[in-house]
């Protein structure tokens, strides 16, 4: 099952919450939940605040697990492949969704133009599996 997330890069600087303070970026918190062994997937569709469609066929991704947000080792990363010109679906296999530690952290940061943009962010909460090899 896909499910699919529109996020809105460029709408990072908003107004201040605090005086002289400005927000420049701040990824949208989406917790992943797995089953350890099995394969899971989503979408995630990149669009301006007006809803106009942002072209990411020149985008690079970088989809990484980590232990902690501090942690400088990467348990694994995620594939981040072309669905269409505007959509990318983010898969984690079973081979790595089976050696994952238990809960971990991930993110989703994308490239585009010179510019570095964390779109998603959260933990990875792991529910360990009874049929297995």
């Amino acid at each position: 099952m896909s499910v699919t997330s529109t996020i809105w890069p460029g709408t990072s600087v908003c107004a201040p919450t605090t005086p002289g303070a400005l927000t420049l970026s701040s990824p949208q918190r989406v917790d992943l939940r797995v089953y350890r062994g099995d394969t899971g997937r989503f979408r995630v569709q990149v669009a301006l605040p007006g809803g106009d469609d942002i072209d990411l066929t020149l985008a690079q991704w970088d989809c990484d697990i980590r232990s902690s947000v501090d942690s400088t080792t990467v348990i694994a990363s995620l594939t981040v492949m072309m669905v269409n010109a505007t959509t990318v679906e983010v898969v984690i296999d079973a081979a790595t969704s089976a050696s994952l530690p238990g809960n971990c952290v991930w993110d989703l940061e994308m490239t585009l133009g010179g510019d570095v943009t964390t779109l998603l962010t959260g933990e990875i909460l792991v529910t360990k599996d009874v049929s297995r090899t």
